[in-house]
């Protein structure tokens, strides 16, 4: 959002700006029997003075489309028609200079332009105000007729056009500003004469009539947009009388330049609403007073959405700033259930040094696009662009981007873009606003409707009746943050104020629902015995709520209505029209703040959490009603933070138990009873989706829960971060499915059946991790690491992990017992691994023994992953899986290797390489492929070529060395050109071709090893990514193609490695 200083209105000014005031003064009720609704402020203003503001000093001195900038005292020579005036000082060309106005000197101040890698505060160069960018040639035809010919570079123009533009303001020639050719009236529904406007709504609109009107109590404009009614709501008009939107809303939107705002004095003077910015660019931070709006309009229920200002130049940049915004969305707290008004995309013509702004909308539309998506994926839908008339009619003009238009600048009197897509949409009138409570001018808005929305203006109807709560002990929760409904002071007195305050876990903040018939309840405190209730059964905004005697009235019961983030309104059930609920006053979260009825509206002070207070003692099992036989499970029994929740098939296992610890006034933090860690939102995301981890206990609000029970005894367990419930990704039934947080419906998918649970210790169920495996054959191996470069070495008495040495310390022979089993047996001591307990706990040692291969300490099993590494677990603590592992993946040289649960990490995974002595001139058949050999296609001795199948000849291309390079690792060398194999472009992908490359000095692409079979075959691997050699689409028959593919086992995938 593009004035540095405000420009001297000089006296006719002043008398505008007075006159505009005194209107404004004059629109504040609107008569409850007016036939036709009033466009109350402009009927003596539109036959006045102020119907032709175009010959006062205001319009002569002003920019174009900019009353509150002034036009410079001359235009510079080396200022171009072509560039583009961005403030009251500087204007930018093509090339992405800034260039003062007045003396044609390129602008250097990195504040201003900023440099190559850092963007710049795009309101500092007009401190902190807007200023909608229009072309030079516009401003220097004005400073020509206003100040002379000499004023623009000694350059003679012919003012062939209006020197105002028309949109700007109303007609010398008295006319209502309308623009050329355009007829004096609304667009297609509405026809407007001076200060009336027929009332015309669609059939389906209609809406009961009220006594009065409650209009936005901002300033008009300077050219004669200005408030009045429509449809007996609060509109805001173009100047000819036409409407633009009625519902209508005023609107403030800020930034850091503001200051430090006093928030209630602003919606004490009628503020209705706040566009805040976040930020600009990606990269740069919150805006400096981004947090403290967003809390103090969170706090004073002022509804409010967001923008960010774009320095994108292509697709890449917009994703940046996509994730850029996202993250700081969730760091600021803003769920997409806070915003009132969307998320914009602020759309201009910047300047940045060494970047050029785009002018294809092609380009455009990418970025958008692009942006959209990122915000999208992560749970914000409410969306817009911004932008100024003329941008969105050149750079901007493009069918898809202005579909999503819903904020424009346009300081005219006239709102110049008419291709709205949407029904809501925003105005920024004018950029002179002043309010109590901000220091300084600041943007005005006008939102609203164009077509009535009856939503709006009954918000019951957009709410879901909750009708199945148990009765049962509830803290009630207040949106607000931090504070609950109770009775002040503890009283036990009829007459005493409900209010709000702070948590305690006291009765008097504890209140018993309970069901009385017809979908409603009463809410008794349990301090007291009193029912909440109306003082005096008055149905007048800003009734009292108190508490009092119980007694069957109409004005002690309560409806609950839940909205789409999953709280409550309570709803009273007296009278015919159920729109009155319970109201923090003011929103105000000071302690004590009184509770009062007022008309729904759809502010946080009007929302409430239902927090059960539920006894829990001992073990839990949290079993899903939606998924018969499902429980609430750790994946894999992994004790480690960050592990996922998931359902999984009931066990009993101790990674299926949970434990649940109150934390007052209805809070509980979850702990899964093996890992002695808590349920955690990762990442706090407080979207739609978040994922469900264990984690060590923070204590912060993404590991605090709260329950609400319904009338068959299951609960909602929803996030205190969040307001989300624990819920089965995708209403999945599989075993395995994510446990993620997802805005509340009461969906069976986010219902759970909470019973005390027997438990056992974790069972593993190693489908999870891998295949048992029976097929390692005997022989001599080295075992690396998934934590590649590093292998399992003796050091003594000790099992540790080392660097590459290619010696018998890391060298095991691996033997196949009767029972399946497998020893392994040091080649440099002789002793086999073993375990020195039968009850292996996490961090024990594996440690050596002479070798016992009946002794089931040195017996192991290995598990193969679907790519082909191994779990090595000892068979005595298979069944609580503790493997093999790397501690805290700490690869420094020496360090003791210990016996883990298994958690599925890189620590735990290990390739066996086998040792196999390959000397002279090898060929390589495959069975598979009735013997045809692996072969160098068409003999061809150039870096690239692709290597096929082909039937056995005697060409040296078929003939192959395999060079050592320790550790297991091979070289494989086509003998007719010296190349060696490789994987083209390091491809990790299924499918990557096999080509011959020469050495390129050690990348893992040409480094291949062996694993044997029991017919005497070998599957060939990569060492770069665990893939074999395949035979593409498994042919047979001669010119298959090779490829690289994850090691499955199959017959195209082995191959017999011969001497010549």
């Amino acid at each position: 959002m593009a004035v540095k200083k405000h420009m001297n209105k000089g006296w006719a000014g002043l008398v505008a700006t007075a006159a505009s005031m005194a209107m404004l003064g004059a629109v504040s009720i609107v008569p409850a029997n007016a036939v036709n609704d009033v466009n109350a402020d402009v009927t003596e203003a539109a036959a006045g003075p102020f119907a032709t503001q175009a010959v006062d000093d205001t319009v002569a001195d002003a920019m174009p489309d900019n009353p509150n900038a002034a036009l410079p005292d001359k235009v510079a020579a080396s200022i171009t028609d072509d560039d583009t005036v961005v403030s009251e000082d500087y204007a930018v060309n093509d090339s992405g200079e800034l260039k003062n106005i007045e003396t044609g000197e390129t602008v250097t101040d990195t504040k201003l332009v900023g440099t190559e890698s850092q963007q710049p505060d795009p309101l500092a160069k007009t401190d902190g105000e807007s200023f909608i960018p229009v072309p030079a040639e516009e401003v220097k035809q004005k400073v020509e007729k206003v100040k002379g010919a000499d004023a623009v570079g000694g350059d003679t123009m012919t003012d062939s056009s209006s020197t105002d533009s028309p949109n700007d303001v109303a007609g010398a020639d008295g006319s209502n500003g309308a623009t050329d050719g355009e007829d004096d009236t609304a667009d297609d529904a509405v026809a407007g004469t001076a200060g009336t406007v027929s009332d015309k709504r669609s059939a389906q609109s209609s809406k009961s009539a009220q006594s009065t009107v409650k209009l936005a109590s901002l300033q008009n404009n300077d050219y004669g947009a200005h408030w009045g009614t429509y449809n007996d709501t609060a509109a805001f008009f173009n100047a000819n009388n036409s409407l633009f939107v009625q519902q209508a809303k005023g609107v403030i939107d800020v930034s850091v330049h503001q200051g430090t705002i006093d928030w209630q004095a602003a919606k004490n003077a009628g503020v209705e609403g706040a566009i805040i910015r976040i930020s600009y660019g990606s990269g740069n931070g919150l805006d400096g007073q981004a947090l403290r709006n967003i809390n103090e309009c969170k706090r004073l229920g002022i509804p409010f959405g967001i923008y960010t200002y774009s320095y994108a130049y292509d697709s890449a940049l917009a994703a940046d700033e996509g994730n850029d915004i996202v993250s700081l969305l969730r760091q600021a707290g803003v769920n997409p259930g806070d915003l009132s008004y969307p998320v914009f995309y602020d759309l201009e013509h910047w300047t940045w040094t060494g970047h050029s702004v785009p002018t294809d909308p092609n380009v455009y539309e990418g970025i958008v696009n692009t942006w959209y998506s990122k915000l999208k994926a992560a749970g914000y839908t409410n969306l817009g662009v911004y932008s100024y008339t003329s941008y969105l009619n050149s750079a901007l003009n493009k069918a898809s981007i202005h579909a999503k238009t819903r904020w424009v600048a346009q300081y005219g009197g006239t709102m110049g873009f008419t291709n709205w897509s949407t029904n809501d949409r925003g105005w920024q009138y004018t950029s002179g606003g002043s309010i109590a409570g901000i220091s300084g001018r600041v943007d005005l808005n006008a939102f609203g409707t164009w077509q009535y929305d009856s939503k709006r203006d009954d918000v019951i109807k957009t709410l879901t009746r909750v009708d199945d709560i148990a009765e049962g002990d509830y803290y009630l929760g207040s949106a607000l943050a931090g504070k609950y409904i109770e009775i002040a002071g503890g009283s036990t007195d009829n007459l005493a104020n409900v209010v709000i305050g702070k948590p305690t876990n006291g009765s008097n903040q504890l209140f018993h629902i309970k069901p009385v018939g017809k979908g409603a309840y009463t809410i008794v405190s349990k301090a007291s015995g009193k029912a909440i209730d109306i003082e005096a059964a008055s149905m007048k905004d800003g009734a009292s709520i108190i508490q009092f005697d119980s007694n069957g009235g109409d004005n002690q019961k309560w409806f609950f209505y839940r909205n789409s983030d999953g709280y409550v309104y309570i709803v009273s059930a007296y009278g015919d029209v159920h729109n009155k609920v319970l109201d923090v006053a003011a929103g105000n979260t000071a302690e004590g703040t009184r509770l009062e009825l007022w008309t729904v509206n759809g502010g946080l002070q009007q929302q409430f959490r239902l927090m059960q207070k539920v006894q829990l003692s001992g073990n839990q099992s949290v079993s899903s009603v939606y998924s018969s036989g499902k429980t609430l499970d750790v994946k894999a029994a992994s004790v480690w933070d960050a592990a996922d929740i998931d359902v999984w098939t009931s066990s009993g296992g101790l990674n299926q138990s949970f434990l649940f610890e109150d934390k007052g006034n209805g809070l509980f933090a979850i702990k899964a009873v093996h890992s002695n860690k808590y349920l955690d939102i990762y990442g706090a995301d407080a979207g739609d989706g978040g994922r469900v981890i264990q984690y060590r206990w923070t204590g912060a609000s993404n590991q605090l829960w709260y329950l609400q029970g319904d009338r068959k005894g299951d609960y909602a367990i929803l996030s205190l971060l969040s307001n989300k419930a624990l819920d089965i990704k995708g209403m999945s039934k599989d075993a395995g499915a994510a446990v993620i947080t997802y805005r509340y419906k009461g969906q069976e998918n986010q219902k759970w059946s909470i019973k005390q649970s027997t438990s056992r210790p974790a069972s593993i169920n190693w489908s999870r991790y891998g295949k048992k495996s029976a097929d390692v054959v005997d022989g001599d191996y080295f075992l690396e690491s998934a934590l590649t470069g590093h292998y399992v070495s003796t050091m003594g008495n000790k099992v540790v992990i080392g660097r590459a040495k290619n010696n018998a310390n890391q060298l095991y022979q691996i033997k196949k017992n009767s029972n399946d089993t497998y020893t392994l047996i040091s080649r440099s001591n002789g002793k086999a691994l073993a375990v020195s307990s039968t009850n292996v706990v996490n961090g024990d040692s594996p440690i050596w023994q002479d070798v016992n291969a009946s002794d089931s300490h040195q017996q192991w099993h290995m598990y193969k992953t679907s790519n082909g590494l191994y779990y090595i677990t000892p068979v005595l603590s298979e069944s609580n899986g503790k493997v093999l592992d790397v501690p805290a993946m700490n690869t420094k040289d020496g360090t003791e290797l210990d016996l883990w649960g298994i958690n599925g990490g890189s620590q735990q995974r290990f390739r066996l390489l086998q040792q196999v002595k390959l000397d002279g001139t090898r060929v390589i058949s495959s069975d598979f492929a009735r013997g045809n050999r692996l072969d160098i296609k068409a003999m061809s001795p150039y870096p690239g070529a692709e290597v096929d199948t082909w039937t056995p000849t005697k060409g040296r291309n078929q003939r192959f060395s395999f060079v050592s390079k320790g550790n297991g690792l091979y070289a494989i060398k086509a003998r007719h050109s010296g190349l060696l194999l490789d994987i083209r472009a390091m491809a990790d992908a299924d499918g990557a071709t096999v080509i011959q490359y020469p050495w390129t000095g050690g990348n893992r692409n040409q480094l291949w090893y062996l694993q044997g079979h029991a017919d005497g075959s070998y599957t060939i691997l990569s060492s770069m990514n665990d893939k074999a050699l395949d035979i593409y689409g498994m042919q047979t028959t001669p010119g298959g193609h090779i490829i690289t593919y994850r090691n499955n086992g199959q017959g195209n995938q082995h191959w017999r490695i011969e001497k010549e």
